[in-house]
């Protein structure tokens, strides 16, 4: 069996493969998965391409168990594509193309709904995978200064209540974020009710993104084997002389509600002013969005544990023993605003917003999320 394309051909057979194809070959019997990749380019399209072709050898391998492995690739606004990774009649791997785009908006939430309801209706199977690939700065609003939620197009962005917005409807067995920063608390909480795992990086994940080569065949599994998928980006990261840099946590969505309920128990007898007074200084930064103060997202554990009496710390730790599934650390975090990296010395797979009194515009547009409602109010 060979692969078709090499890297920098795939989006020349996009072009010359552009029109729509409406005839989809199913198998005969219900296959178990079909996971979707949507991938938003923006300055990324080199080491995006390099993972679809990544993709293309998994399926090589015949490592796809059956499943049906299904990419949108938007390269700006006015080239997207939707096609599926297969094998052809001759046993050639394939971009099939089902769907090209003009004019269409990869981060809209309407555009997200509607590939994920074609998706569905043409590779319905009995359980569903979500791949988020792009830029991402955890919930952080797009309209705050230079940051983004999830996603980069002509410098526009799209927050994560629109990522909640254009999930209705659906709900995955996983969600993989392969993009910077997105694991943490409030991002994990606001799409609790979309998928039943939740798996990403609190900090930067390198341009390369996560070694699809490595993980993708634990996602087609009778079982998606999801620790597997962490352990491999931890493996890969770790063992990387020229870019150790990587962190990973799988979350479990069902055990948030008990999480927050008590969270929110910390937090009911605390005022503004015993937040503001926290010792930000020993507490684990892992966002380094600019070179400067202040930052925003700290360990989630490390911000508990400065709040909460001896007892109520514990009945949180089981919480987070049991919400955080796996998690992985290298040494160090890389991040592009330094040129450099910091050391993680308290990890707990999670990150988490603190308000500080030069951040409250930031601290208004907190209390829309999900999981600000659930702790402070």
């Amino acid at each position: 069996m060979k692969i078709k394309f090499i890297i920098y051909s795939i989006l020349c057979a996009f072009l010359l493969a552009s029109c729509e194809k409406e005839e989809i070959d199913h198998p005969t019997e219900t296959p178990k998965r079909t996971v979707l990749a949507y991938m938003v380019a923006s300055n990324l399209g080199g080491y995006l391409r390099a993972n679809i072709t990544k993709m293309m050898t998994v399926a090589s391998n015949k490592e796809l168990n059956g499943g049906n492995l299904v990419v949108y690739y938007s390269e700006n606004k006015s080239k997207s594509y939707l096609f599926q990774i297969k094998e052809d009649k001759n046993g050639t791997i394939v971009t099939d193309t089902i769907r090209f785009y003009e004019n269409q908006s990869a981060i809209s939430p309407e555009t997200m709904h509607n590939v994920i309801q074609e998706v569905t209706d043409l590779f319905p199977a009995e359980s569903y995978g979500f791949i988020l690939s792009s830029h991402g700065t955890s919930w952080l609003p797009g309209n705050y200064s230079s940051l983004r939620s999830f996603g980069e197009e002509n410098k526009k962005y799209m927050e994560i209540t629109e990522i909640n917005e254009a999930l209705e409807g659906f709900h995955f067995d996983f969600m993989l974020f392969d993009a910077c920063y997105m694991s943490g608390i409030e991002c994990a909480y606001e799409l609790k009710d979309k998928t039943d795992y939740f798996l990403g990086s609190p900090t930067e994940v390198l341009a390369r993104g996560f070694p699809y080569e490595n993980f993708l065949p634990a996602l087609f599994k009778e079982e998606a084997d999801l620790e597997m998928v962490a352990k491999s980006f931890y493996d890969y990261y770790n063992n990387n002389s020229g870019g150790p840099y990587g962190t990973v946590s799988l979350i479990k969505s069902s055990e948030l509600d008990e999480l927050a309920s008590v969270v929110n128990e910390i937090l009911k007898d605390k005022t503004e002013e015993d937040i503001y007074a926290l010792p930000l200084s020993e507490m684990q930064i892992l966002e380094y969005l600019t070179a400067s103060k202040p930052h925003m997202l700290y360990d989630f554990d490390d911000f508990i544990r400065h709040l909460a009496s001896n007892e109520q710390y514990e009945r949180f730790n089981a919480c987070m023993e049991k919400a955080v599934v796996s998690k992985y650390t290298t040494p160090y975090s890389y991040y592009a605003a330094l040129y450099g990296a910091k050391k993680i010395e308290h990890y707990s797979g999670l990150s988490v917003f603190v308000p500080q009194p030069s951040l409250t515009k930031l601290a208004d547009w907190y209390k829309q999320l999900a999981w600000y409602k659930a702790v402070y109010e």
